[in-house]
């Protein structure tokens, strides 16, 4: 039993490995309709005899699993349809305002609104006093300082040796202040003189009236020679600013250049603008687009299962053919959302073709519930899982007599059922 289950999975395992798969059969009706249309189907089935071996059983049952696959995606798209199709997304005609949907609730959307950026928000820069870095000014000795963030006080303590130079203090502040993570980043900056200097640049932005952050002596401390006073690292360079803008001629404020409007719109602010910029809507078909090119994926995946089948054995099928037929009696519309056939039968699909075609209302009507092109793939691909032998090298025993009620041929289902075990039993 374990030869044949490997035997089977090899073909067709691997390939869908990692994929969640719906069952094809949903609860009892569901099993009745389906048990129907093989009795159905087996009425008017001649009677064949098929030489079974390795080559032609693994291409029915791979060609089973696949056409299983393409109606399985076409669920799921017909699941999804109705959200695919309202998706949206936000437009800037200019580089300087980034704006995203970040919610999908589309009636909490703002309307479409023009935005003026007049200044960006900023952080609090502090540059201290330029120094050789060979210099050994501070005298060795244990030092503290605090450092007051927003409503936050710390103290912090270096020591100084004996010889150490202004460079290795420099880098050795920055490290400790950086380790500290209390919202300041630090570093160490050159000049052409070849001097060196702290820069200390506060991670928030936004002007609260007062700075940000800054830099004091203990007073126990002797202000004169402390950390501090030393290497002036109290002197403010810049002092915080806040975003501040136009809304339809409404003037804002932000403490960042990040926005956030009705929890559902984001607008990303890189740079001021001298006019207005208009943020918009449009249809978005990723999620639709995606979708589709997992059925085409499915599509592709029995044309190139046809095909190895073709080369292993040199015979010739059918089963190419009629995908292309029913891909050539819609390929106009087809190639106007997007998707079109290479030379080798699979079909592609141009994502800016089509979602220009989202844009314009095109793609949702080809690939609507209605779509003539997915409901013939659904009919084609359930007559193949009903039947995959149908594709297979037979001699054929009798004809279906059709001026009367015919017989359910067994021999059809249980062939498919028992194939497995033919060599193993």
């Amino acid at each position: 039993m374990e030869a044949v289950y490997n035997n089977l999975i090899a073909s067709y395992l691997y390939v869908n490995k990692g994929r969640s798969r719906n069952a094809t059969v949903h609860g009892e009706s569901s099993l009745r309709e389906h048990y129907n249309d093989i009795v159905s189907l087996s009425k008017k089935s001649p009677v064949y005899i098929i030489k079974l071996n390795e080559n032609n059983q693994e291409y029915i049952l791979d060609l089973k699993e696949r056409s299983m696959s393409i109606m399985d995606d076409i669920r799921n798209y017909y699941k999804n349809i109705d959200g695919y199709f309202k998706q949206k997304r936000a437009y800037s005609d200019n580089s300087a305002v980034d704006a995203q949907i970040v919610a999908d609730d589309y009636e909490r959307l703002p309307e479409e609104f023009d935005i003026r950026v007049n200044q960006l928000a900023a952080p609090q820069i502090n540059r201290g006093k330029e120094y050789y870095e060979d210099g050994r000014g501070l005298s060795p000795g244990s030092y503290s300082f605090n450092v007051n963030v927003n409503d936050h006080k710390y103290t912090l303590k270096y020591n100084v040796s004996k010889n150490k130079r202004n460079i290795n203090i420099m880098n050795d502040l920055a490290k400790m202040i950086n380790r500290a993570d209390i919202g300041i980043h630090a570093s160490v900056g050159r000049t052409s003189e070849k001097k060196i200097y702290m820069e200390f640049k506060s991670e928030e932005c936004g002007n609260y009236g007062e700075n940000i952050f800054s830099f004091s002596e203990p007073e126990y401390e002797n202000n004169a020679n402390g950390i501090v006073s030393y290497y002036g690292i109290d002197n403010v360079a810049r002092k915080p600013k806040s975003l501040l803008f136009e809304l339809d001629g409404s003037d804002k404020t932000s403490m960042s250049n990040e926005v956030i409007l009705n929890k559902t719109l984001t607008l990303k602010i890189r740079r001021t603008s001298d006019a207005d910029i208009h943020i918009g809507y449009a249809p978005d078909g990723t999620k639709a687009m995606e979708s589709v090119s997992e059925i085409l994926k499915s599509y592709n995946s029995v044309i190139e299962t046809d095909e190895r089948y073709r080369e292993k054995t040199g015979e010739s099928t059918r089963l190419a053919d009629e995908f292309r037929y029913i891909f050539e009696r819609h390929e106009t519309e087809l190639s106007e959302a997007g998707v079109t056939r290479d030379e080798d039968g699979y079909l592609v699909m141009d994502e800016k073709v089509a979602g220009e075609s989202f844009e314009k209302g095109e793609f949702q009507k080809v690939f609507s519930k209605e779509s003539p092109f997915l409901n013939e793939l659904v009919n084609k691909n359930k007559m193949i899982s009903l039947n995959p032998l149908e594709y297979t090298r037979k001699v054929m025993v009798s004809y279906p007599d059709y001026s009367k009620e015919g017989f359910p041929q067994t021999y059809m289902t249980s062939m498919f059922s028992g194939m497995l075990f033919n060599y193993y039993c």
